[in-house]
């Protein structure tokens, strides 16, 4: 009887993961990325609203892999002191982190999702100064740390609600009117909240 009972508890473990629904799945949604570093004694701040990509893949039930990418479109604000002042600058910056996380089920409908890995970010500046067209690009190396709430609706379509934080670690830059470069010591911060839409599978 007890070899039964133990016999029937494994089987509907079994049948149950079965069913259970998947937490694997690519995003895309809307993001509003905020990047600001120091330098000199300003303080500057770029923040805009952009598109999110995402893809998690389980390596097991509580583990998995997310690759996150992000495209904002921000505007630049410069604050010296007391005062604050709008740059005419386009920018945009670019994204991309593998991040392990730990997945933690609750239910069959919710998942939330804690990690940390590696990035690498871009963040382009073009401005005019003088009728000469000024083109820098900052490259940078970050370690990112992500939370996130996915929230599954059926088998294939999900919501996703979460935020990542990108600590600077190297940077450097090229600037293109006078072909300059060197590397770009101002340590920066990037926060990437986002929501977006899931496909499971």
């Amino acid at each position: 009887m007890k070899k039964f009972v133990i016999a029937l508890v494994a089987c509907l473990a079994l049948g149950a993961s079965a069913f259970a629904k998947s937490s694997d799945g690519f995003s895309v949604g809307y993001t509003y990325g905020i990047f600001t570093y120091q330098n000199n004694g300003n303080k500057y701040s770029q923040a805009g609203s952009g598109i999110y990509l995402d893809n998690f893949t389980s390596l097991n039930k509580f583990f998995g892999m997310g690759f996150h990418a992000y495209l904002d479109f921000p505007e630049c604000e410069k604050k010296n002191g007391n005062k604050n002042s709008s740059s005419s600058a386009h920018f945009f910056t670019l994204g991309c982190t593998l991040m392990p996380a730990l997945n933690l089920p609750i239910g069959d409908f919710l998942d939330i999702r804690v990690g940390a890995g590696i990035g690498f970010m871009i963040v382009n500046e073009n401005y005019r100064l003088a009728g000469e067209k000024i083109n820098f690009n900052y490259y940078m190396l970050t370690i990112p740390v992500g939370v996130a709430a996915q929230f599954k609706f059926g088998s294939f379509f999900g919501l996703k609600v979460g935020c990542d934080v990108q600590f600077e670690i190297k940077g450097w830059y090229h600037e293109t009117l006078l072909d300059t470069e060197g590397d770009f010591n101002k340590k920066g911060l990037f926060v990437n909240p986002y929501v977006a839409f899931t496909i499971l599978y």
